[in-house]
């Protein structure tokens, strides 16, 4: 049961109410965005809640069960500040929400709370965005434990499968593309089905996300990063890669838990928690910064390097966009023995018989 404060109850029961809807986000960064259902801004508590026309948060219930809330925000996304580079940065991921009502007319921040939690999953639609709404509550709702599976459980490349992708990681250069999906590189010469369920993600162009070029990096502890104008904030997590030498230790893997979650010291300069004080000195040579969204490869076929990946790009793919991917696996122990000879981290029951097999065996 909700309570309400004494000047909202008193509103209420005059029968003719100003409420409205207001939302606010608070994003990785630390920024705010924030909507209303009213048809003008309101400022509360000097944080101005934005109205625009056709905004309207619709389907939301909150609903007793555990399962996760989604709510549409339809509206104009420049109206409240929104950008789509924002998603592919990482800047929404697990966002604080809270949702409360209050009179418009005398507003009161939280005065009428419905809901608060964490941002989940969003979707871009048009001119709309529609997230998952996870309440405080969701861990109760994972499962705990994990199921009996043939296949490994573990990414390539992951905490448990433990391998270097290094030997297997490929840097190369878009030569062709047929729309956000279907992309060539003509340089590719490896056999048909080679990249198939690997990580995919790019590391220059619109599809970066934000992304710049390394041109200094301190042997120290935390190693400090130099790259002109980098536009990161502290805290955001980012993926380094294209590095030689001693930091090629910093090479990223694909792998979501082994971004580097940056400390910011001036525009120019980062720091990332690694101790390289064993490291010889940098030389330039073409290390690179990025935090775009990853991708799966679906389909590759070695006549014309034609890569076809699993899910359309947020922005327009352009020739000569850099991108980076690695050998795929389909985590069967066979691949495991004979291609990675990485068995003894097969994160899988490959000796469990499969349902089929135990309804066909006769006694």
């Amino acid at each position: 049961m909700r309570t309400i404060g004494a000047a909202v109850d008193a509103h209420i029961l005059t029968g003719e109410t100003s409420l409205a809807t207001f939302v606010r986000f608070q994003l990785r960064d630390g920024s705010f965005r924030t909507l209303t259902s009213h048809d003008q801004d309101i400022t509360i508590d000097g944080l101005t809640y934005l109205s625009s026309v056709g905004y309207n948060p619709t389907g939301f219930t909150d609903r007793a069960e555990m399962a996760p809330n989604t709510l549409d925000l339809e509206g104009v996304l420049a109206s409240i500040g929104l950008d789509r580079s924002e998603i592919v940065a990482g800047l929404w991921d697990d966002a604080d929400y809270f949702i409360f009502e209050t009179n418009f007319k005398s507003p009161v921040l939280d005065e009428i709370k419905q809901a608060s939690g964490k941002v989940g999953g969003i979707q871009t639609v048009d001119d709309r965005f529609i997230t998952e709404l996870q309440r405080l509550n969701r861990p109760l709702n994972q499962e705990t434990g994990d199921r009996i599976s043939k296949r490994c459980r573990d990414v390539l490349g992951g905490p448990r499968c433990l391998l270097s992708l290094a030997p297997f990681r490929v840097h190369s250069t878009l030569t062709g593309v047929t729309d956000t999906r279907n992309f060539a590189d003509t340089a590719r010469t490896e056999a048909d089905g080679f990249f198939e369920q690997a990580r995919f993600r790019f590391t220059t162009g619109l599809n970066a996300g934000i992304n710049g070029v390394i041109t200094d990096a301190t042997n120290a502890n935390p190693v400090v990063i130099t790259s002109v104008g980098h536009g990161l904030t502290t805290e955001m997590k980012t993926y380094l890669d294209e590095f030689t030498g001693d930091y090629v230790a910093l090479n990223g893997t694909l792998i979501d838990t082994n971004l580097f979650s940056v400390t910011v010291i001036d525009d120019d300069t980062f720091s990332i928690p690694v101790d390289g004080t064993s490291f010889a000195a940098y030389a330039a040579n073409g290390g690179r910064f990025s935090f775009g969204m990853i991708r799966g490869v679906k389909k590759f076929t070695q006549t014309g390097g034609l890569i076809e990946i699993d899910r359309p790009m947020p922005f327009t793919v352009a020739n000569g966009d850099r991108y980076t991917t690695h050998r795929g696996c389909d985590r069967l122990a066979n691949t495991c023995i004979t291609v990675f000879l990485n068995m003894i981290n097969f994160d899988g029951e490959n000796d469990v018989p499969a349902e089929d097999e135990v309804r066909d065996f006769t006694f």
